[in-house]
Order: C-alpha cells, then structure tokens, then sequence
C-alpha cells in the first residue's frame, strides 16, 4: 500500500505543472486543486485497496478448503479495519508523494525520488525493526504511515508471542491509528499548498527584480 500511494502520487503535479500554471492566471486556488488531486487519489486507492484485500480473503478461504489454516484471529484485526487502514495509509503516502512532485520539476526526478521515500517507511513501519520507543518510535509516528497502519492492522494481546510483538506497550485503542493517519494526509496537504504558494511567490519576486 505504501508503494501504491508513492508511486501514483508522485508524479501527479509535475506532470501538470504547464496547465496549473495557466489555470492559476485564470483564478484556480491551489487548495482547491490539490484537496481536489487528494480526493481523487483516495477513489483509486480505494479501488486498488479494495482489490488487494479482496484477493487476500479470498486466498484465506481457499487455503482453508484446501485443509490449511488460515492467520489466527489473535494476530490480526477484522479485515474491514486492515483494509480501511491500509487505504489511509496508502493515501497518507500519496499525499506525501504530492509534496515531491511538487518539488521537482521533471518526472524522471520524481522516479528517483520514491526509493527514497518507501525505504524509510519500511524500516519506520515495526515490520521488520521493533519500534518500542526512543527517537525511531517519535520518527516512526511523525512521519510513517506504515506504522501506524501496521500498528491497527496487528494484535498484539494477550497469547500473542513475545517474537511477534513489535510495538513495544501501546494503547491498541482503533481510534489513535485512525487519527493520526487522517492527521498525516493532512499535513501532507497543507504543506503541498503552502509550497506550491511559496513556489509562485518566489518566481514573482525573481521576475520583478529582473524587470
């Protein structure tokens, strides 16, 4: 999911860069047009998401009519709250991915970009390092929306293994995962109209001082 959201958002204004410029002469808002991208890369998302965990039950079902089992209910949460956290998740990255490709000026810049966002997720996201406190947890929950999906997607109750348990002690109310993924994509909006702002700012006062 967090590849999903890198990849389909970075590229999203940059591509358009010419044509956002000639709407803003004729009166367009750069909020308007970036909450606009947002709610557009949710519905794609949503489908993608809802294509991913769809395939994921029914693989489950299968293998459990063939004789095998399936992940016990003690490790995970309902598949509704997987898939609607990994939606906001993926849409969280998305919007992070609109803040690049707001900064970069071609494509193919963006593209070198997204390694450098997804590596951080993936060790942020207490997949494959524990994330129990100290200055990765604070990181982890600033800037991950990996961890904070992973964090409502898992259990980690009690029965559950000691080798399973990532997260350290953490209150598993769904409420905080949930909030702080909305939270995220956000911020990561309002930083992507701030900078687009800042941008036309800056080109202004570079053409007034040439003239």
């Amino acid at each position: 999911m967090v590849i999903l959201g890198f990849v389909t958002g970075f590229r999203e204004i940059v591509k358009e860069r010419p044509m956002l410029d000639l709407e803003r002469r004729h009166g367009l808002w750069f909020a308007a047009y970036v909450v606009a991208k947002v709610a557009a890369l949710a519905v794609v998302l949503a489908v993608q998401v809802a294509i991913f965990r769809t395939a994921v039950e029914l693989g489950f079902l299968l293998r459990e009519s063939l004789g095998g089992e399936s992940p016990a209910e003690i490790y995970r949460r309902s598949a509704v709250v997987s898939a609607s956290l990994n939606w906001l998740a993926a849409v969280a990255c998305a919007a992070m991915g609109l803040i690049v490709s707001a900064c970069v000026r071609s494509t193919d810049k963006g593209v070198l970009a997204v390694p450098l966002l997804i590596t951080p997720q993936i060790l942020l996201g207490a997949t494959i390092l524990p994330i129990k406190g100290g200055v990765l947890a604070v990181l982890a929950k600033l800037f991950s929306p990996l961890y904070w999906a992973h964090r409502g997607c898992r259990s980690e109750g009690g029965g559950v293994p000691a080798f399973w348990q990532n997260l350290g002690t953490y209150d598993p109310a769904l409420w905080i995962p949930y909030a702080a993924l909305l939270a995220q994509i956000l911020v990561a909006t309002l930083i992507t109209i701030l900078l687009l702002r800042w941008q036309e700012r800056a080109v202004i006062g570079r053409n007034r001082a040439v003239r």
